[in-house]
């Protein structure tokens, strides 16, 4: 609340609701927790990059490193971490990382 932080979309790999608030993690490992929802957020960053992988996340398409389709739909991001996808965003998900390949 006290300061501005400035960063470029492509170094966020995903952002996450918090109670409210969204958590943006970037590539190098750091996080921020900002005083806005994840919606409130999604409207500033670019949408040909980023897509929602259910209500609480938003993914940096650039980041998906692969696609687990066993045990539900998870993704691996850049970073290590595992993000589900939701089974009623699963198709329009899927069609937008077509596009980038």
């Amino acid at each position: 609340m006290d300061r501005y932080t400035l960063c470029a979309p492509e170094d966020i790999i995903w952002c996450e609701a918090v109670d409210g608030y969204a958590r943006i993690h970037f590539v190098g490992g750091d996080s921020l927790l900002l005083a806005k929802s994840l919606s409130r957020l999604e409207e500033f960053l670019p949408k040909e990059h980023f897509e929602r992988a259910h209500n609480k996340a938003l993914v940096n398409l650039r980041h998906i490193r692969s696609i687990e389709k066993n045990d539900g739909k998870i993704l691996l991001l850049s970073n290590g971490h595992k993000v589900p996808v939701s089974s009623h965003r699963w198709k329009v998900f899927i069609g937008r990382f077509k596009l980038l390949t």
